[in-house]
Parts: C-alpha cells; sequence; structure tokens
C-alpha cells in the first residue's frame, strides 16, 4: 500500500487527524524563527490542543509544554488516559519528532531511530514529524518507514500512522497509513 497524501475528505481520516493535520498546516504562525526548538515545542502545543478538543480527559507528557503532568515518557509527546484506580487505561497519541540539522550527515537514520519507537509502542494514533527538501525526499522517507511497519512482526491490522513533513521550509505534507495484516514470522 502507497501512502496517502492525508486531505480533508479523505475517507480513512479520521476526525482526530484531520483536525491534527489542519493545526498543523497553521504552525507558521506560531514561530517566529527556524530554531529546532521553537518548532518542536510549536508542535508539542498543537497536539495538546488537539487531543483536548476530543472527549475525555487527556494526560500529557512532554518536556517543555505547560499543562503537562509529567517530563517526557518515553516518546517526544505522549497523550493517555487514567484509569479510576490509577493505572494507565488508554494511550490516545504517541508521536515523535525529528528536526534536520546541518550537524546530522545521515539525517533519515535519526528519523528512523525515533519512528522505530513509535512502531513498538501501542496507541490508537501514532506520529511521526520531519523535514524534507522536496516532496520526492518525503514520500521516499514515508515509504521506507512503512516498510518498517510492514516487515515488523508485532505490527497489528488497523495501526495508525500519521506522517507529517515539513517541505522545503514551506508547509506540511501529511501522510496516513493504516495497517492491514497481520504477519508472524517465529
Amino acid at each position: 500500500m502507497h501512502p496517502t497524501r492525508v486531505t480533508l475528505n479523505f475517507l480513512n481520516t479520521n476526525s482526530f487527524e484531520k483536525k491534527l493535520s489542519k493545526s498543523l498546516d497553521k504552525i507558521w504562525s506560531k514561530v517566529d524563527d527556524n530554531h529546532s526548538t521553537q518548532w518542536t515545542k510549536a508542535v508539542k502545543e498543537i497536539m495538546v490542543d488537539a487531543t483536548k478538543r476530543f472527549g475525555k480527559k487527556r494526560e500529557i507528557a512532554a518536556h517543555g509544554i505547560e499543562n503537562k503532568h509529567f517530563t517526557e515518557w518515553l516518546y517526544d509527546f505522549t497523550a493517555y488516559e487514567m484509569s479510576r484506580t490509577g493505572g494507565i487505561k488508554d494511550v490516545y497519541l504517541i508521536a515523535e519528532s525529528e528536526w534536520r540539522s546541518s550537524s546530522k550527515a545521515n539525517y533519515f537514520y535519526h528519523i528512523k531511530v525515533d519512528f522505530e519507537k513509535l512502531v513498538v509502542g501501542r496507541a490508537r494514533h501514532k506520529l511521526m514529524i520531519f523535514e524534507g527538501d522536496s516532496i520526492e525526499e518525503v514520500e521516499s522517507n514515508v515509504k521506507a518507514l512503512i516498510e518498517i511497519v510492514k516487515n515488523f512482526n508485532l505490527s497489528s491490522p488497523g495501526d495508525r500512522y500519521m506522517f507529517s513533513a515539513w517541505v522545503n521550509a514551506d508547509e506540511f505534507h501529511h501522510y496516513l497509513y493504516v495497517h492491514e495484516t497481520i504477519k508472524y514470522n517465529y
């Protein structure tokens, strides 16, 4: 299956994914320079806002933002729900971001390492945010990341992966992959 660019009327995209992609598209209005720390903070604030707009009270674990319950916990961003007895009940969103910096020689390797954390994680939604110099580069990276999901023995049907790529320092492009098959190679 090829990645599908998320559009507002794409049938497989649920309302949370639509809201999140539309909110990320407006990030340029929240950041006044090209510093990755400001971008990361703005993205996390968008994710906090998007998760709060959908139903139950979500606990947030993320570094560097207000209204969080814990600092970064396993992922760059985690939105989850606790049970009445105090244990974790649900994980709504896990997200990783990897911004390109001039010091990173093998940028895709850094994306892949962060993305693999999402692959082994369990959550209703998984989001990977990264940069690309062109749509072709981004789509090549998305296809390579989807292959990781397809080749992971514990991928489950219905696992939802959203890829949001900041292309050519100009705009976000969003892609959605919903895993369809079970693969057991023991």
